[in-house]
Parts: structure tokens; C-alpha cells; sequence
């Protein structure tokens, strides 16, 4: 398992990949993964409702 943590975001256009199941197509970023791609799962639309409070990342580190 491999988890990324990307304390200051990422460009959701060119990370997300397009479709769903196994016929979805892999963004530009993930593009590397090609040959993988029959092997990987990319979790998307996961909120932690414990991150929607405070300030900074002091709040947003420990829930991750």
C-alpha cells in the first residue's frame, strides 16, 4: 500500500483519473503507472470530517 500525503494540495486535473471501474483511463501524473494499471486502486471522494476544523495544518497533520 502506498499512501501520498500533499500537505499543499494537488492539481486535481491532472492527478484524477477519468471513468470508474476497471475501464478508467489514467491521468497525465499517473501516467507512469501504465503498466501497473490493472494492479492499482486509486481511493478518490475519502473526507475525514476531523480535518474540517481549525486552523493550518497542525489540525490537518494528526488526522491523516
Amino acid at each position: 500500500m502506498a499512501v501520498l500525503y500533499m500537505p499543499n494540495g494537488v492539481n486535481t486535473s491532472k492527478w484524477s483519473p477519468e471513468g470508474q471501474g476497471r475501464d478508467f483511463q489514467l491521468s497525465p501524473t499517473l501516467s507512469p503507472l501504465q503498466d501497473l494499471k490493472s494492479e492499482i486502486l486509486v481511493a478518490s471522494n475519502l473526507w475525514n470530517a476531523g480535518a474540517d476544523t481549525g486552523d493550518g495544518h497542525y489540525v490537518k497533520s494528526p488526522v491523516f
